[in-house]
């Protein structure tokens, strides 16, 4: 009989809250742009991943790349 190893997670750990990759998620799929996105982080205060004020457009673009948020995404013409 063998036993199994556990395995450690691949990658870095997700350094934005889960709700925050849920927001974004929605709202990439609500056709949001990512600048539009970025507008509404930074007027919700919600602070970037790397604990900045001030969002981009090239970190929603980065995020929407990663597993983390993409897990959050809806399936294509899924209601909301």
């Amino acid at each position: 009989m063998t036993t199994t190893t556990p395995r450690r997670p691949v990658g870095r750990p997700p350094l934005c809250s889960p709700s925050t990759a849920q927001a974004i998620a929605d709202w990439h799929a609500r056709g949001y742009s990512d600048q539009q996105i970025a507008d509404r982080l930074n007027h919700a205060g919600v602070p970037t991943p790397s604990g900045g004020t001030d969002w981009t457009r090239q970190h929603v673009w980065r995020l929407l790349g990663t597993v983390h948020v993409r897990k959050y995404a809806r399936p294509a013409g899924s209601e909301m």
